[in-house]
């Protein structure tokens, strides 16, 4: 069973057809510098400068809306401070989260020296009850509130507004005595 005309035309028109996707994809990546292209819409008349003058446009297309925004000294400065303040609730967060453990390891062997029932006990695990409500309370308040806003900054796409920045900052501030009030000893 051979190939006749018809099959060996197909197959030259669907070669054909490969290359010059082939050759398109590669003028599109940027794979095949130096080579002219048989889709290239250049005309060849381009001058230095303006081949120069059109890869600045697009390199400068590339970036990011945050990295056009970060330009601008004053929302670089509310960046700044707003990736700060939440660095500054995160290493707080630790702290305070280990203390809580430590408090509530500590009340455990309290609790192991008194019989279940007694006022002791109870006092005991209402206190580590607190704790607990104190440690979730904290956990849920850098869910809802730190780690959203940190995923919003860390996308490059869709920045936050400087005002958003800002709010965010001085409520947060403002919030941390509440979020970080000292626990109370037993």
């Amino acid at each position: 069973m051979g190939l006749d005309d018809g099959d060996i035309s197909r197959i030259k028109t669907q070669d054909e057809a490969a290359k010059r996707l082939d050759d398109f994809a590669a003028e599109l990546s940027g794979t095949k510098s130096g080579y002219m292209y048989r889709t290239s819409a250049a005309d060849g008349d381009d001058s230095r400068p303006d081949i120069r003058a059109k890869k600045g446009r697009k390199a400068e297309a590339q970036l990011s809306a945050l990295q056009q925004l970060l330009n601008d000294p004053e929302y670089a400065q509310a960046y700044g401070e707003a990736r700060q303040t939440i660095d500054d609730f995160k290493e707080r967060m630790r702290e305070r989260l280990a203390q809580y453990e430590q408090r509530i390891e500590v009340i455990d062997q309290k609790l192991d020296a008194h019989a279940p029932g007694s006022p002791e006990h109870r006092r005991l695990t209402r206190e580590r009850e607190g704790l607990q409500k104190r440690q979730q309370d904290l956990l849920d308040y850098y869910n809802e509130t730190i780690r959203p806003f940190e995923d919003r900054m860390n996308d490059p796409d869709n920045p936050l507004s400087k005002d958003d920045l800002i709010q965010f900052n001085d409520n947060v501030r403002r919030e941390m005595d509440t979020v970080f009030a000292p626990i109370e000893k037993a």
